[in-house]
């Protein structure tokens, strides 16, 4: 239901009885990531499927595929940019805390009163760390990127969902080793 190309959904609250209409979540954040934070959950898994199509040679221009292949690449560029701006904003909140952490502790801070500092930054920035497994198709998958996304085709929908499932695998694994990592450094910096 995203404003513009579809209407918005009715839900009926099975409490009062009013019927409630619905927008798209992504219309106040792209991958609706705030659903998971506000949660207060660890780990997240983040399944984006706008990635628009980088022009490739042997490929061909994206405008000798039609109007609708046009709207839905300018659609997946806007959705792209609201992904990055989200994923920079949730980086640069993440180093500022870790830069206070660093400072305090070097500052000769008791590890509770850094605690106290980190969390009470956060709060302020109505930021939770969320750990996010991204799951997407890569810029190149041109055959994912000509499939509408309003298709109802069993085979289209089929080569989505393999897709989706191929994605998924190698992200959990890519997710596994960064982690591993960030635990390494992670006590490898600790006196």
């Amino acid at each position: 239901s995203v404003p513009g190309m579809f209407e918005p959904y009715p839900i009926i609250n099975q409490r009062s009885g009013e019927k409630i209409f619905y927008i798209d979540g992504e219309v106040r954040e792209t991958l609706s990531a705030h659903i998971a934070r506000d949660a207060g959950v660890d780990l997240a898994v983040v399944s984006n499927t706008w990635v628009p199509y980088r022009y490739q040679k042997e490929v061909g221009s994206i405008t000798d595929r039609g109007v609708f292949s046009v709207m839905f690449q300018a659609l997946n560029q806007s959705m792209e940019q609201k992904i990055v701006n989200f994923r920079n904003e949730s980086e640069r909140i993440q180093q500022t805390l870790d830069y206070l952490e660093r400072k305090a502790t070097n500052l000769g801070l008791p590890q509770d009163k850094v605690e106290e500092l980190i969390n009470g930054a956060a709060l302020s920035l109505q930021y939770h760390p969320v750990d996010e497994i991204h799951v997407e198709p890569s810029p190149d998958d041109t055959k994912f990127n000509w499939i509408s996304p309003w298709t109802f085709k069993k085979s289209e929908l089929q080569f989505a969902v393999d897709t989706g499932y191929r994605r998924a695998y190698k992200a959990i694994n890519t997710w596994k080793i960064e982690r591993e990592t960030r635990e390494k450094l992670a006590k490898a910096r600790k006196p």
